[in-house]
């Protein structure tokens, strides 16, 4: 153990609520605490504004449920954060009896950006969601409960989000528990909790849950083979696997679509969508294929910028080499936990052109409600508030109801279906839950029938793999089909940015932003005057404020322009901004569909960068259009670093003599590492390269890109 005086001193420097909590880790008075040492070692030898924050305060609820970066202390996942949540969530049901449904995807703790660089080995090191999972087995099994798990005996099985969500209402369980992070960074993980609908609890229920989460002190835990013997672990049944899927065959016949002869490639993006996106498109007949190395690796080694997320392009540029090894013109993805969708294709000159969220909500509801020779299904969409309104153009053409206003979050979703399943209507929209033809938001999300209330990226694959062998057929692309539904519905384009604040300070960068632009709402955006403002936290215009957690959700701002929308609003779970820009209306221009579509988005990006700048002006900050390229996993340290750092020895390197590729990709190692720690920068900078070369300053940059 380390010397107690100098251990008393480095906690005496940090506040009162950091102190208690400290100490109450080292005493072992919370479930599952680490070992002393360890702990002790953590708090002498770490970072202490990351040690301020991770002792700070508990690992927050938030859209996605608990979600943030594998750490020691409240605010970190860890098992202590789980057991609380397991053990409140029990305590909330209520129950002696039942069964709770138990998912986990594939990723695995590595700790890539070297926050414990300085212990070697340690108890959190390697910790997989599957270690997480069988604790939470553990003790969910200790309160008396059955557990439903995927292949119990194996410490690699894996279930997705969307099969749970499934699975708690066709076995008739009390609710579920899932262990994953999503599409965050490796160095992440997380928890959330579901209903017996399959749904995730919105305020207030969730405020009132978080409360009995952290009043749970006493954790029941059996042990895990003990559990297994009493018949308190068993696995989820064959007959949910095959509902889960024949829902979805069933769905695909009715589509009027076929597995066409051409060849489709599908990445899980290191995660475990194999057995749900994959699985689904071989069960259809199609013809597809799938990376080896992009199946259940859980450090997704194989992705780039270890970013496995359908919303960063250059997340499926491995997939797109394997495409074209194996003659398919689309790429089909899903991020590690199979509730996203992305789609890439490859266009008659060779290129790869990706589909954003909103496009791919567009073209699926099109298909769905409105095109001639597809279903032409009649009854409800439904979309939130930050999602593309090309959704209620198209309810309006094709005569369907539309939910268009929801709060973000796929929780919101889901509560409009229960409640026209329960009610038989939803504000003015009336009808029922099997009226359903798709429920969308912006981040790649999708639901398609009522049994699934949550995202479910397998549906959505099937689909797009199915239009996408029909267009072939006939020699279009989904490029093709895309540009003449817009010349259809009108113009609709949506720009999308995220400001991410790493750091102790980054949740109140994040929040002073939002601060600000209520206190002083900017009278213009993107170079358009702002004719109206929007502020959910308004309860004369939205309503009362329900709870903490209700509080969370409505902290967004909207602005009116004549040209756009936009939206802003800070994640639920991260220090993270996100801001929207929302344009609708217009007509089409003429030319090829990617100089369409070229055009559309150079707008919309000009307008989304120009809101962007103006939200960093209220921090002080401002970056370079270089900077401004990288993607937006790079926070935004790390763009003002580029600039101070990165940008002038380039510029050094250049004068110098720089003349080869390998000679710039070995400096962009050495001085942009701080970009993307624990992946190689160098996927990330080309953009931010190709903006710099069209300065003559660094014209004896080009011919090296």
């Amino acid at each position: 153990m380390a010397d107690a005086g100098a251990l008393d001193a480095a906690i005496a420097q940090y506040p009162t609520d950091v102190q208690t909590n400290m100490r109450r880790w080292i005493a072992g008075d919370v479930p599952f605490a680490p070992d002393p040492d360890t702990l002790a070692r953590v708090i002498l030898e770490g970072e202490p504004a990351a040690l301020a924050h991770s002792f700070g305060a508990d690992l927050p609820f938030g859209t996605g449920g608990r979600r943030g970066s594998v750490l020691y202390g409240p605010g970190g996942m860890n098992d202590t954060t789980v057991a609380a949540t397991v053990q409140g969530f029990i305590n909330h049901l209520g129950a002696t009896e039942g069964s709770i449904v138990l998912a986990n995807d594939s990723r695995r703790f590595s700790d890539f950006e070297g926050n414990f660089a300085y212990l070697g080995e340690h108890p959190l090191l390697g910790r997989s969601s599957r270690d997480f999972a069988r604790l939470a087995a553990e003790i969910i099994a200790g309160n008396g409960l059955t557990v439903y798990m995927s292949d119990p005996d194996n410490p690699e099985a894996t279930l997705t989000t969307p099969e749970l969500s499934f699975a708690v209402p066709h076995i008739g369980a009390l609710g579920g528990v899932n262990i994953s992070a999503s599409h965050n960074p490796p160095d992440h993980n997380g928890i959330k909790v579901f209903m017996a609908a399959g749904e995730q609890p919105i305020p207030p229920l969730d405020q009132a849950m978080i409360e009995t989460m952290s009043a749970a002190a006493d954790v029941r835990r059996m042990d895990f083979a003990e559990a297994r013997s009493k018949g308190l672990i068993l696995q989820i049944p064959s007959a949910t696997d095959d509902a889960y899927m024949a829902q979805y065959e069933r769905l695909f016949a009715e589509s009027g679509l076929g597995p066409a002869g051409v060849p489709v490639v599908f990445t899980p993006l290191g995660g475990c969508a194999d057995r749900t996106a994959y699985a689904l498109l071989e069960r259809l007949g199609f013809d597809v294929h799938m990376p080896a190395d992009q199946v259940n690796d859980g450090s997704f080694s194989s992705i780039p910028l270890r970013a496995p997320n359908p919303e960063i392009p250059i997340a499926t540029a491995p997939a797109q080499a394997f495409a074209e090894e194996h003659g398919a013109d689309i790429v089909l993805s899903c991020d590690p936990d199979g509730d996203r969708v992305g789609a890439d294709i490859r266009l008659g000159d060779g290129n790869w052109t990706r589909f954003d969220g909103n496009q791919l909500a567009t073209i699926l509801t099109y298909f769905l409600a409105l095109d001639p020779k597809g279903p032409q299904r009649k009854g409800i969409l439904i979309e939130t508030l930050v999602t593309s309104r090309a959704i209620g153009r198209i309810a309006q053409l094709s005569g369907n109801q539309c939910v268009d206003n929801l709060l973000v979050g796929f929780k919101y979703i889901a509560d409009v279906i229960k409640s026209i399943d329960a009610t038989g209507r939803y504000g003015s929209v009336t009808g029922s839950a099997e009226d359903l033809i798709v429920a969308t938001e912006e981040s790649h999300g999708f639901t398609m029938l009522p049994t699934v209330l949550d995202k479910d990226g397998a549906p959505p694959v099937m689909l797009l793999a199915g239009l996408h062998g029909r267009l072939a057929e006939s020699g279009e692309t989904l490029l093709d089909y895309y540009v003449a539904l817009l010349r259809h519905i009108g113009a609709h384009d949506c720009g999308g940015r995220s400001i991410v604040l790493k750091g102790a300070s980054g949740n109140a960068r994040r929040d002073s932003i939002m601060t600000a632009l209520r206190d002083a709402p900017p009278t213009e955006l993107g170079g358009q005057p702002v004719t109206g403002v929007a502020d959910y936290w308004d309860e004369t215009v939205f309503g009362p404020v329900l709870s903490d957690t209700d509080r969370a959700s409505r902290n967004v701002v909207s602005f009116e322009t004549p040209a756009f929308t936009v939206v802003v609003r800070p994640s639920g779970t991260e220090p993270k901004l996100k801001l929207y820009v929302l344009i609708s209306g217009g007509d089409v221009q003429d030319g090829e569909p990617t100089d369409v579509v070229g055009a559309l988005k150079a707008t919309t990006a000009k307008a989304t960068a120009s809101v962007y700048r103006s939200l960093l002006t209220t921090l002080g900050v401002s970056v370079s259009d270089a900077a401004l390229a990288l993607p937006d996993l790079v926070d935004l340290d790390a763009r003002v670093t580029f600039d101070t750092d990165v940008i002038p020895a380039l510029s050094a390197a250049l004068a110098d003599g720089l003349a080869s590729r390998a000679d710039l990709d070995a400096m962009i190692r050495d001085k942009g590492a701080m970009l993307t720690p624990g992946s190689d920068p160098v996927p990330a900078v080309g953009d931010a390269l190709a903006v710099l070369a069209n300065d003559d300053a660094f014209a004896a940059l080009r011919p090296l890109l």
